[in-house]
């Protein structure tokens, strides 16, 4: 008889917890925002959680700035943060020279810290050209 009742209280528990999980998920972006001013882009990310769940995430920001020549630069920043319900956290900035020629592609991703599992990400392009 304990057999059953733990069957049933397992099987009916578990879409509760698949449907928390996914909200989680759908409701936890990343969003890259920028300015240019004087030949730098200004760069800020940020995560937002627009959910009522807590969560333990990492970050990985990629950005690669390639010349004219053919020359590329690149920089990465990671971390591991805590995003508190209903709220929005600043995960890191960055100052890039660019040049009029030069191209910028930047890459923000957000994981969950255990999981690895991918929850969401954003990209940036800026004077990137489209081959012909």
């Amino acid at each position: 008889m304990k057999k059953i009742t733990f069957i049933l209280f397992f099987f009916t528990m578990l879409p509760v917890q698949l449907f928390n999980a996914q909200e989680m998920i759908e409701n936890i972006k990343a969003k890259i925002s920028h300015k240019e001013h004087n030949g730098f882009v200004f760069i800020e990310n940020n995560a937002i959680n627009e959910s009522e769940i807590h969560s333990e995430l990492e970050y990985l920001f990629i950005s690669i700035k390639k010349n004219k020549q053919g020359n590329i630069s690149s920089n990465k920043q990671s971390g591991k943060f805590s995003l508190s319900p209903k709220s929005t956290q600043k995960l890191s900035e960055t100052t890039i020279n660019l040049g009029q020629d030069d191209e910028l592609k930047c890459y923000l991703y957000l994981k969950d810290e255990t999981t690895k599992t991918l929850i969401s990400k954003d990209s940036l392009l800026v004077n990137v050209k489209k081959k012909s």
